[in-house]
């Protein structure tokens, strides 16, 4: 099969992203176990949503090898249409729950450290709610989207679908709301911490930092629109393939930033090196530097990211 558009981006961005969300995801993990000496359940579930990133990835790279993921629809049999139908619906379903449990990683995280704030808790029940309905709701969508089913990967086959496209929309809308949540969720009880304005800016850094991917989903929405109306959806779709294989591997990249610095720190300690000196302000919260919330709140239990 010939090489169809964006052939060496797709597989090239999808392979080191890969490499690279699997290099900070061990990096995140070996600091949790350096410094806390174990995992918490938002590690697992970060682990989970990777090893649904590599089986999507992959999944991409068979469909521009094998499914004329970026060929012309007319150069394309029927046989090869239908694999490409079956690995986009795949792919999409990897994605939907891989998202899913990228953001319930974040939940988990915010429900812990601020499990002595009764309103925070009761905020983070509710958006994990959205989250999850949200996500089950998406999955059920591109699952039946035709019926019969089996409609959806056999294009000969009789019967009805609803637009794929539409229910990428749906997707990309639900993820910017989900993102901009995250970002916002813990604003409140931040602001009212007494702790310093430039601890609070740290903290909401981080937040940025892990809700960064809304900034993807906006990209990928502003692609998908057009392909409501395609009539050559095998080559208009590879690039909505690229975004789709970056912001699954930003959803895992992104939490693990603040431990590139936490590594840093650690390796420099072995070497008696102390970059940018001692500061009260420095503890296994790394990147927040977030030292006073101990005391600040009793209950608020802040470890490394």
């Amino acid at each position: 099969m010939p090489k169809g558009y964006l052939f060496v981006p797709i597989q090239s961005v999808l392979i080191s992203g890969t490499i690279i969300s699997l290099s900070c995801l061990s990096l995140r993990l070996f600091v949790r176990r350096k410094i806390n000496s174990r995992l918490y359940a938002e590690d697992y579930c970060l682990i989970f949503s990777w090893v649904r990133v590599f089986v999507l990835t992959a999944d991409l790279i068979d469909a521009i090898y094998n499914a004329g993921l970026g060929t012309h629809v007319q150069n394309l049999s029927t046989s090869v249409l239908d694999l490409f139908e079956k690995l986009i619906l795949a792919t999409a379903c990897l994605f939907v729950t891989g998202s899913c449990l990228a953001r319930s990683a974040h939940l988990i995280f915010l429900a812990r450290i601020f499990a002595g704030k009764q309103s925070m808790r009761y905020a983070v029940y509710t958006v994990t709610a959205f989250i999850t309905v949200g996500s089950a709701t998406t999955f059920s969508l591109f699952v039946f989207a035709c019926r019969p089913i089996s409609k959806s990967w056999t294009i000969t086959q009789a019967g009805r679908c609803i637009n794929q496209s539409a229910i990428f929309i749906a997707v990309a809308i639900f993820n910017i709301c989900s993102d901009i949540l995250l970002l916002l969720l813990p604003v409140p009880t931040i602001y009212r911490l007494k702790i310093t304005h430039t601890q609070k800016v740290r903290f909401m850094i981080v937040s940025i930092m892990v809700c960064v991917t809304f900034i993807a989903s906006a990209v990928r929405l502003s692609i998908t629109i057009p392909l409501l109306t395609s009539r050559d959806l095998t080559y208009d779709t590879a690039r909505l393939g690229l975004l789709v294989g970056i912001e699954a591997n930003i959803l895992t990249i992104a939490p693990c930033l603040p431990a590139i610095q936490q590594g840093f720190r650690i390796a420099c300690s072995n070497h008696n090196i102390m970059p940018g000196g001692p500061s009260k302000t420095r503890n296994n919260f790394g990147t927040v530097g977030l030292a006073n919330l101990h005391r600040t709140l009793p209950a608020l239990q802040l470890e490394s990211i």
